[in-house]
């Protein structure tokens, strides 16, 4: 399983090592600032924001542009275990 906290190091990380363009920088911004008052129970409520972002990117790109999605996805693939 997956953890907030984990998702929001590996968005961290994909920022820094991954060219993200203008759109999927507004995309994750859009997707970070979509959270709901359910985060009040996390200990960590910004790690929420951040791995909502990534999921929010992830779906925006299987949508539009699967090779795209395809790269990231593999791009996490490899770092899963570093974060």
């Amino acid at each position: 399983m997956c953890t907030a906290e984990y998702q929001a190091r590996l968005l961290a990380k994909l920022r820094i090592d991954f060219a993200l363009t203008d759109k999927e920088q507004q995309v994750l911004s859009r997707g970070r600032n979509a959270v709901s008052g359910g985060t009040r129970n996390r200990t960590d409520p910004a790690a929420y924001q951040d791995a909502t972002a990534l999921e929010a990117l992830i779906g925006y790109l299987y949508i539009t542009d699967s090779k795209r999605c395809e790269e990231i996805l593999h791009w996490l693939d490899k770092n899963l275990d570093d974060s």
